[in-house]
């Protein structure tokens, strides 16, 4: 009983304590940071849907003045020989203009998502992405999805 009492008091006595010297009298401080393009312009939405056999992208950004398209091409080579592994980007620029859609007919709309070749002794695998890129006044932002495209 008396270890019960003793430790009653210890925490009453803390709890005092901390509620009166550690208490804050003014509101904190907010740390400033230099804004990101992605505080002043969000990505754009992007979608990709199926047109007549091709991909339509399409894309909104309130306020962007200019819109790019790209096509990324992340491409692996894995060499069964050798123990060879290789990675690599090409960009395709698509468009540039102030619309809001690309209809991509020079790319075929399938559900496959990436492309495998076998040559030899080598494996070769592509993915296919399109990049959106919207231009602001001050600034650009970008987003990049999944290209359900075989080039």
């Amino acid at each position: 009983m008396k270890h019960h009492c003793i430790r009653a008091a210890v925490l009453l006595l803390l709890c005092a304590l901390t509620a009166c010297g550690d208490a804050p009298t003014a509101a904190p401080a907010r740390v400033a940071h230099a804004p990101t393009a992605l505080d002043v312009y969000p990505p754009p939405a992007v979608t990709v849907s199926n047109s007549g056999g091709h991909p339509l992208v399409s894309w909104s950004a309130t306020g962007a003045t200019q819109f790019d398209v790209a096509m990324l091409v992340n491409g692996m080579m894995d060499n069964f020989q050798t123990m060879e592994h290789r990675q690599w980007t090409d960009t395709i620029p698509l468009y540039g203009g102030t619309g809001t859609s690309y209809l991509d007919t020079s790319s075929t709309y399938t559900t496959k998502l990436v492309r495998t070749a076998v040559y030899g002794d080598e494996r070769y695998r592509w993915y296919y992405y399109y990049l959106v890129t919207a231009t602001f006044a001050n600034g650009t932002s970008s987003r990049q999805v999944l290209a359900p495209a075989q080039c």
